[in-house]
């Protein structure tokens, strides 16, 4: 674990970089492939030929979607395994972020429970628009308030950082 470590912290950014630069390389080969089979030109207007009426295939776009969340699927299953294999090596390190996330997870909770119900209004027609129950509508107003807490709490903590630097 050691040896990963060392080797993502000298050359982790240059592997990051050149993985970007491949993907940026796949994504465009396959979108001016794509352009290029379907009988187009790089000029060609592609936002007027998709309001039209037709039955052309646009699929050598899907590409520019899928690998990114590919990559973001893969960076997720890693910060998750490597976190928890962190916890069980380095347990006394952990127990701050471990004491983090709870404090995180109460304050979800007190506003989750906290939350009311949207009776009236433009938030209950695009309620009904969409679909959103009233647990969903609890857990998306509990979410936008621990967020904004943790932002105020961020503000602070840059403000005291700078002013006790600032005393040094």
């Amino acid at each position: 674990m050691k040896g990963i470590f060392d080797f993502l912290t000298k050359q982790g950014q240059t592997g990051a970089l050149l993985l970007g630069v491949i993907v940026i390389v796949i994504i465009l080969a396959q979108v001016f492939l794509g352009i290029g089979n379907e009988g187009y030109e790089l000029s060609t207007d592609l936002n007027e030929i998709l309001k039209g009426d037709n039955d052309q295939s646009f699929d050598f776009f899907n590409g520019a979607i899928i690998l990114p969340i590919v990559l973001v699927g893969v960076i997720i299953a890693s910060l998750i395994i490597f976190g928890i294999v962190g916890v069980f090596k380095f347990p006394k390190e952990a127990l701050f972020g471990l004491g983090g996330l709870i404090v995180l997870l109460v304050l979800f909770g007190v506003f989750y429970a906290t939350s009311q119900n949207e009776t009236a209004g433009k938030i209950v027609e695009t309620m009904q628009k969409f679909d959103v129950g009233e647990g969903a509508s609890k857990a998306i107003s509990a979410g936008i308030k621990t967020t904004l807490v943790l932002v105020g709490a961020s503000v602070l903590a840059i403000l005291a950082g700078e002013t006790r630097n600032a005393f040094k």
